[in-house]
């Protein structure tokens, strides 16, 4: 028969065994560390786009010509750094960091030039190019490698 005493009280494997578990978890642990910070993984996750509510309003004049436009106002949220914004009209880039480009030009009462915040107003009109009501307009937020809509009269 066995000595069922003599097994219960025989800890001779417990500590090895133990002392492996230990250094496997140990270097699982240091490895993710390692890995996290070699990779940047932690600054990817923390690091988010920003959000606001952007209102758009159309300004057609009746009877055509070059002076239809687009109004975007900022009515809260993040404040946007002009540098990482960029306005799209009909897929055609109308405003980038702070100035018109292409067929559009900027309108008066234009105030994001340095930070966009509650209540700035972004005023575009066309010039050659051809803004209409049924025009599909983005605020196109990029900073690096990554960007996203911030907002948009499609949504």
């Amino acid at each position: 028969m066995t000595d069922i005493r003599g097994l219960l009280t025989d800890d001779d494997a417990v500590s090895p065994v133990i002392g492996v578990i230990l250094m496997v978890a140990v270097t699982v642990v240091l490895s993710a560390a390692i890995g996290a910070f070699v990779l940047d993984i932690g600054n990817a996750v923390t690091e988010q786009q920003p959000n606001a509510v952007i209102e758009f309003e159309f300004d057609i004049a009746s009877g055509g010509g070059t002076d239809d436009a687009v109004i975007l106002r900022h009515n809260g949220g993040d404040e946007l750094a002009t540098s990482t914004l960029r306005v799209t009209v009909d897929g055609a880039i109308a405003w980038e960091d702070g100035s018109s480009v292409g067929g559009f030009t900027t309108g008066a009462g234009t105030d994001w030039n340095d930070g966009v915040t509650s209540g700035d107003e972004l005023r575009i009109e066309e010039d050659t190019a051809n803004i209409k009501e049924s025009s599909s307009v983005q605020l196109v937020w990029q900073e690096g490698q990554r960007s996203s809509i911030i907002a948009s009269t499609d949504s």
